[in-house]
C-alpha cells in the first residue's frame, strides 16, 4: 500500500509519510494529535501565566497645578513604595505628562500600559528640559524641590482614580 502513495516524485500523496511511519514504528497519528494538542494548550497557559502585565494595576489619571494654574509640560511619575514586611511582587513605576490643562494618565514603564500599581507611590513631577548635549544642565524648572525630590506620596486606590490631583504651591 506505501508504494501506491509514494509514487514518483511527482506524485507523492500528503499522507504517505503517515502510513509509513504507522507501518514502520507502529505510529498511531492520533495519539500523536492528542499530544501536540496537550503540548500547545500547556503551552499557551504557560505563557498566559506569566503575562508580564500586573493584575495590580488600576487606571490613574489626574490635573496638576502650580499657583492655581494647570500646569503644562510636566513629566510625573509615581513608584510604589514597597515596605519591608510587604512580601508580594510590586510593579514597576508609572509615568505621564502634563497636557495645556494639566491633565495627565499614568502609563507604566515596563510594560507599557495604562495606569499604576495599587498601593503608595513616591511622586516626582518636574518640567526642565533637557538638550542633545549631556554637558548640559536642565533648562526650564517651574516645580518647587519637594515634589522633585520623591518625598511626596499618593496612594493608589484599589479600583483606580480620575481624581490623582496635585495642587504644588
Amino acid at each position: 500500500m506505501a508504494e501506491s502513495l509514494v509514487g514518483s516524485p511527482n506524485n507523492f500523496h500528503p499522507d504517505a509519510l503517515l502510513v509509513l511511519a504507522s507501518q514502520i514504528t507502529d505510529f498511531k497519528p492520533m495519539r500523536f494529535c492528542r499530544w501536540n494538542l496537550v503540548v500547545s494548550v500547556l503551552v499557551l497557559g504557560a505563557i498566559a501565566g506569566c503575562s508580564r502585565i500586573p493584575v495590580d494595576v488600576v487606571p490613574v489619571s489626574g490635573q496638576i497645578t502650580l499657583d492655581g494654574q494647570p500646569l503644562a509640560g510636566a513629566t510625573v511619575t509615581f513608584q510604589p513604595i514597597r515596605s519591608p514586611a510587604d512580601e508580594k511582587v510590586v510593579s514597576g513605576g508609572s509615568v505621564g505628562h502634563t497636557d495645556s490643562a494639566g491633565r495627565f494618565e499614568l502609563r507604566l514603564i515596563d510594560p507599557d500600559v495604562p495606569g499604576a500599581a495599587v498601593g503608595k507611590h513616591a511622586v516626582t513631577i518636574t518640567t526642565a528640559t533637557t538638550s542633545s548635549d549631556d554637558a548640559a544642565r536642565p533648562q526650564g524648572e517651574r516645580v518647587p524641590a519637594p515634589w522633585r525630590d520623591g518625598s511626596k506620596t499618593f496612594e493608589v486606590p484599589p479600583q483606580g482614580t480620575k481624581a490623582a490631583d496635585l495642587a504644588l504651591p
